[in-house]
């Protein structure tokens, strides 16, 4: 069995709260990453806990998510890369001059290079 080292959050949806939390990604810096799933957004939180952000909400447009996604990943330069199953995403390069996957059907992956920044 393991030990627990440190828990955050309620229910709800306001700031450091969420609504079914599915995926999660730590960047190089430490900042943890949570899906809040039926928040239709990704929030950012430091190695303690505490808020430091968020962005997405709900439809199938650049930066929004269905209820339906989940999938979340940091690479090593802190872009942060999200999977909408429910908005027909498929994980894909994103295009140079957007920073959107450029793959038909992709419309609701999406690529956050801003925010993600250390």
């Amino acid at each position: 069995t393991g030990t627990l080292v440190r828990q955050w959050g309620t229910a709800g949806g306001a700031d450091g709260q969420f609504r079914v939390p599915r995926g999660l990604a730590i960047d190089t810096a430490g900042h943890v990453y949570v899906v809040d799933q039926l928040n239709n957004r990704v929030q950012k939180f430091d190695r303690d806990g505490t808020y430091l952000g968020q962005w997405g909400t709900r439809g199938a447009g650049d930066g929004q998510f269905s209820d339906d996604f989940y999938g979340i990943a940091v690479d090593r330069d802190g872009n942060v890369y999200v999977t909408d199953s429910g908005n027909d995403c498929d994980a894909t390069e994103p295009d140079d001059r957007t920073g959107y996957p450029d793959a038909e059907g992709s419309r609701g992956c999406w690529l956050d290079r801003h925010f993600a920044r250390r």
